[in-house]
Parts: C-alpha cells; structure tokens; sequence
C-alpha cells in the first residue's frame, strides 16, 4: 500500500479513477480520525459466460481409465464445437488420477471396507472451460453437456469492461461512508472535518475473484453495505460488480 499526500481537489479524482491504492493526508493535531469502510455492489447485464465442467471416468487401471476420459473429453469439446464454440475458447487442464473409493455402505460404521486388491480400479478428471459470447448458445450447451460426457456443470458470468460499474459502486460506497461518519460525528458530539485517507483494495475480473456470499436483490443489507439499483430490465440475468473503500475523516 503506498500513502503520498492528499490535496483536498484530487479526492474526487481517486475516487472516479481505477487505480488501487491510498492515499493520505495528516489530519490536524487537535481532531479525531473517524473511518468507514463500506462495500458497493453494482448489478449489471453480463456479456460472456464461462461453462465450467468437470469429466470424471472410472476404470479398471490407470490406463484404461484415462483412455475412456480422453474419449469423453473429446465428445465433449466436439459437443461444444458443434453448439457454437471457437475452439480457441474451449480449454482443458491435464487429467488427473486418484485411487477409487467405492461410497459408504449405508447403515456400516466408519469407512466401507476395502475391496480385494484392483477392484476399485482408478478415477481420472478433467476440467474444461468454454467462454460464450451469445448467453443463449452458453445455456443450450451447459443443458446438454451431462449427455455429452459432463459430469459436474456450472456457469459463471461477467462483464468485458467493468470500469463504468465500478466507477458507479466506489461513488455509491463514499456516498454512504459519509453518511455514516456524519451519523460517528454527531453521536461523538463533533463536526466531520476533511478526508485524511481513502483506501481501494485491488480489484480483478469478476470471474477471477472468489467473493464472500452477498444478500439476493431484496434481502437487508447491513449498513456497510449498499446494492446500486441496477438498469437492468426487469427479470434479466446480472451479474455484480463490487468496490470497497476505506475513508478516514478529521473531526472536532
């Protein structure tokens, strides 16, 4: 985190800016600091998606089981292909290789017990990606890729360019910290002063970035916490763009 000096005109020039960071300037000897994080969510209309798969094939040897998830795999990137894909979008991690484990007999205590030695044979496991452009095509796809050799199927979305909304989100969260540092100040008996520090933790792309569990559109929020009303027609598929900052104020 780098801290340089804060001139009071350039706050609003961070804030409509990209760049992660802090800055900072001292606040007068005799005043208080109060600081607010707060946390802007942003519902926008995704343009790709990413169907996220796993292949999964049981055999009776190691070899054999990654023959049969080599020919799945292939069914499936062929499936993809033939629903509309570039095949430049279409990747797949190596295949990895673990022990089978038949499940718990039900009712048995502890672990199952171990079967006579090869017959649980090995697992193999591949994970493919497949970035869609046309939203349709990606759900027709993840709808018919248990039938084509998918054994696990998810979807993630989001935006090419995220700056419009999060510009619109660190508005909305400096928006609500002042308020509530106001709400600090007048509880304390003081007089909220000018900003000494603004802080914005890095940000990434939407589908790069694990993100906590947030309220669905509807559910109360805690009061570190605002959704912008979202543009979006009604019943449309969004997806979220977040900011958070950090804002530390003098007060007297």
């Amino acid at each position: 985190m780098r801290r340089v000096g804060l001139p009071a005109v350039a706050v609003a020039a961070l804030l409509c800016g990209t760049a992660p960071g802090a800055a900072e300037t001292p606040p007068p000897a005799d005043s208080a600091v109060i600081e607010v994080t707060v946390t802007a969510i942003v519902s926008v209309a995704p343009d790709f998606a990413t169907v996220l798969l796993t292949v999964v094939t049981m055999d009776e040897t190691s070899v054999s089981a990654t023959l049969r998830n080599e020919r799945e795999v292939a069914r499936l990137v062929a499936f993809a292909i033939a629903s509309g894909a570039n095949a430049a979008d279409v990747t797949a991690d190596h295949v990895r290789m673990a022990p089978h484990r038949p499940p718990p007999v039900p009712g048995a205590a502890g672990a199952s017990p171990a079967a006579p030695a090869g017959a649980d044979g090995y697992d193999a496991m591949t994970n493919l990606r497949v970035r869609w452009t046309d939203l349709s095509k990606a759900a027709a796809f993840a709808g018919g890729a248990p039938m084509n050799g998918a054994t696990r199927v998810s979807t993630a979305y989001g935006v090419v360019d995220e700056a419009i909304a999060a510009d619109a989100a660190r508005q909305a969260a400096f928006d609500v910290a002042r308020r509530k540092a106001e709400k600090l100040a007048a509880i304390a008996g003081l007089k909220l002063g000018h900003v000494v520090r603004i802080t914005a933790p890095a940000r990434g792309p939407i589908s790069a970035l694990p993100t906590p569990p947030m309220p669905r559109p509807g559910e109360p929020l805690a009061d570190d916490v605002v959704r912008v009303p979202s543009d979006a027609p009604k019943g449309a598929r969004t997806t979220e763009v977040r900011s958070s900052i950090e804002v530390a104020w003098s007060a007297r």
